[in-house]
């Protein structure tokens, strides 16, 4: 169950505009197991290591990591925050409620990725009209933590 062309569009429409690009060293920790998960990424080059308690996991080009957080706080959340808080008051808001990073994930090599914050992410997934795009990004996740 993917997203369809509009959902798409307007997904990749807000996350272009959050984006950051980051470059990281072979041998470096991008992210570690329990640390708050601000943020997820897309792998633009290069090759990552996702070490869990279950499993280790080699990711490249073109993969996400660390969504997962955002989806499952979405759906917490009952509510959505006022647009009218900034992003660091979200995330302040957020903050108690913020979930743990379930894996740590090391650059294999030199690695370029998109980084982007979690918060307006799932601003995003709260508003009415991207229910669809949060019920299908969390019947991912299910699938995914089934298997």
């Amino acid at each position: 169950m993917g997203l369809n062309e509009h959902e798409l569009e307007t997904t990749l429409q807000i996350l272009a505009n959050q984006a950051q690009l980051v470059s990281v060293d072979k041998g470096d920790v991008i992210c570690r197991m329990d640390e708050p998960a601000r943020d997820f990424f897309l792998i633009y080059q290069g090759f990552v290591e996702i070490e869990t308690s279950t499993q280790t996991l080699c990711r490249g080009q073109g993969a996400f990591f660390g969504e997962f957080p955002a989806v499952g706080l979405a759906q917490d959340l009952q509510r959505p925050l006022p647009y009218v808080l900034s992003a660091r008051a979200r995330e302040a808001d957020y903050e108690d409620r913020m979930p743990r990073r379930s894996g740590s994930i090391t650059a294999l090599d030199s690695v370029e990725l998109f980084r982007f914050p979690l918060v307006p992410f799932i601003d995003f997934l709260l508003m009415p009209d991207h229910s669809t795009i949060l019920q299908k990004l969390a019947t991912r996740l299910q699938q995914m933590t089934q298997s």
